[in-house]
């Protein structure tokens, strides 16, 4: 692909209409709502997305989304994770995501001081990854899975009453309220997030979401010790009328904590998730392993 026929530039708010259209064309499905898109994917006042434009910006043929953060300390400085990634059919295999993917490098570590790129592909992207040398893929991501049957005790008005509204949260690879209340947690059909206490006092982030008719509940965060209340509090806030599912990550390293998931009638069962990382500064970038929590994705 020649530079010279492309044009590769930074996202803005002109160009949403034929992202709009490009996305609905390849996917067929709808896009994120404009409001929606340009909070998740901005970082100080600065959009953070990357567009591929035909040589007359008249159309767009590729996008890479990113949601910048700043990162904790014993990590990197910042973290990008990337989304909504995709590449016209007809540039497929011509280096169009390579080319896409070095400008939004140089991009992001110019701009916002991005240390480390973490993301999601999905098959289609992880063929055009694993050719990419500066590509570093981690293991997949399982999600655990179970059903529960719900008595339904708790509808919308006495849950929004006894239990506070998710405002501000914390994870490991963040440790930026603000941004993580923007971005993360921006309003989307269909989701409902829930902070709660357990009755230790440890921090519980529940998402709740409906596909075909089931309900999935997501622990985003939670401590594991309190994992057979969460599952008793599940039980009231579901629906008695509909299939409910709770889903949970799980390092694979933390034996003592898979082993509680598997007692507790976990299958592994969910989708998975394939994740790699892009280093932009290996100076600055002093673990790429650490295990994400469920909302670093889109998904959840």
């Amino acid at each position: 692909m020649s530079e010279h026929f492309y044009n590769l530039k930074p996202y803005n708010p002109s160009y949403y209409d034929k992202l709009c259209c490009s996305y609905k064309t390849i996917f067929k499905r709808n896009f994120l709502d404009k409001k929606v898109y340009e909070s998740r994917f901005k970082y100080n006042n600065r959009y953070t997305s990357i567009v591929l434009l035909d040589k007359n910006d008249s159309e767009i043929l590729g996008h890479l989304g990113f949601r910048v953060h700043k990162a904790n300390p014993n990590i990197c400085r910042f973290i990008a994770f990337r989304f909504s990634t995709f590449v016209n059919k007809s540039l497929r295999g011509k280096g169009a995501y390579q080319e896409m993917m070095k400008f939004a490098e140089d991009f992001l570590k110019k701009e916002f001081k991005v240390d480390l790129i973490y993301s999601w592909p999905n098959k289609i992207n992880l063929i055009s990854c694993l050719k990419d040398p500066e590509y570093q893929n981690l293991p997949i991501i399982n999600t655990w899975q179970k059903e529960i049957f719900c008595a339904g005790e708790y509808n919308d008005y006495n849950i929004y009453n006894k239990f506070e509204n998710i405002d501000k949260v914390k994870n490991q690879l963040t440790n930026d309220d603000l941004e993580i209340t923007k971005n993360l947690f921006t309003n989307r059909e269909n989701k409902n997030y829930y902070k709660l206490l357990d009755p230790k006092g440890n921090l519980l982030i529940l998402g709740e979401s409906k596909l075909n008719q089931d309900i999935y509940f997501s622990l985003l965060h939670y401590n594991f010790d309190s994992l057979s209340w969460i599952l008793n509090l599940i039980k009231k806030l579901g629906s008695k009328s509909c299939k409910n599912f709770v889903q949970l990550w799980c390092d694979y390293n933390e034996y003592a904590n898979l082993r509680t998931i598997l007692k507790s009638g976990f299958e592994p069962n969910g989708p998975t998730f394939n994740r790699g990382v892009y280093i932009l500064d290996r100076k600055n970038v002093s673990n790429i392993y650490a295990f994400p929590s469920m909302y670093h994705h889109d998904a959840f």
